[in-house]
């Protein structure tokens, strides 16, 4: 285990100045009134620097700030955006263990978590936001399914603890039971249900359609360069959606086996029968020039 030197030692990452300034329109500017206040450390409870004490006047000054800087912000495409959030993502990735350590002496949360947590965490996010610029009006198929998931989840939690809400059920809304005789049964000689076959049937035949057929040809060309499909006169966004939607109806059967076989009624707020639209990569895979079908796997 790897033991970090504090703040200013011969040894550590990190090393703070002795006091900080407001950081505001690219420059270190002392608070308008004055004044400051001690930022002690929880990992030893002493002060390790102090910092300058904002008042509202402070604020406005980071709002002109901002507001100055706003259309030109708006005139730069999105792909320079995305750039320029590649390049945050690049320089925290190249000072990670410096700024865990910082961020750990700051709010006392042990070092491995900022270091395998914290920074890879915020690194992720500036690269995801990153790829929606890219994105921008050309939706990342990845992203929008993965966003349009909880849109998913969102609605189906109100119709179950609206509608179709089982008066019965309390703390933990759900449908009306479908009932024993209902439920699927297991296959004949093994402990495992029908939901088993269905999983594979579906694997084999999304295998088929995307290799032997003229749509999977089609779809593999979209999802092998895009600028190729496009001048061979593909229907591109038709076949992306159609892709979409099967993989969609591989994730909606799996979620409908795991009811009729295993649970016999869907829960809302996000218990059990939720949880397969946010562990199912249902639909468009890879990134904005790659279209592939994943099976969803029946649990």
């Amino acid at each position: 285990m790897t033991i970090y030197a504090a703040p200013g030692q011969p040894d550590s990452p990190v090393e703070y100045k002795s006091r900080y300034d407001h950081y505001i329109g690219g420059e270190w500017v002392p608070p308008a009134k004055g004044g400051d206040f001690e930022n002690p450390t929880p990992v030893t409870g002493e002060n390790f620097t102090e910092i300058a004490r904002g008042t509202a006047d402070d604020v406005e000054l980071a709002l002109d700030a901002a507001h100055g800087a706003a259309p030109g912000w708006g005139r730069t495409s999105a792909g320079d955006r995305a750039n320029i959030l590649n390049k945050i993502a690049d320089r925290i990735e190249d000072n990670l263990e410096l700024l865990a350590v910082a961020e750990t002496w700051d709010n006392g949360k042990a070092v491995r978590e900022t270091l395998a947590a914290d920074m890879p965490l915020t690194i992720d996010h500036f690269r995801y936001f990153a790829g929606a610029l890219r994105a921008y009006r050309g939706v990342n198929e990845t992203i929008s399914t993965l966003l349009l998931n909880y849109i998913a989840i969102a609605l189906l939690n109100h119709i179950v603890e609206g509608p179709l809400r089982d008066p019965a059920s309390l703390n933990k809304p759900s449908t009306l039971p479908i009932g024993d005789d209902n439920m699927m049964g297991n296959l004949p000689g093994l402990d495992v249900h029908w939901g088993l076959a269905f999983g594979v049937g579906a694997c084999l035949v999304t295998w088929v359609l995307m290799n032997r057929t003229t749509f999977g040809f089609a779809a593999r060309m979209v999802g092998g360069n895009v600028r190729a499909a496009l001048l061979n006169g593909l229907p591109v966004g038709q076949l992306i959606v159609i892709a979409t939607f099967i993989g969609g109806a591989c994730a909606g059967l799996a979620g409908s086996i795991e009811v009729a076989a295993i649970h016999g009624t869907a829960f809302g707020g996000g218990e059990k029968t939720t949880e397969p639209a946010t562990r199912f990569s249902s639909g468009a895979s890879g990134n904005s020039s790659r279209v592939g079908l994943r099976s969803a796997t029946v649990t």
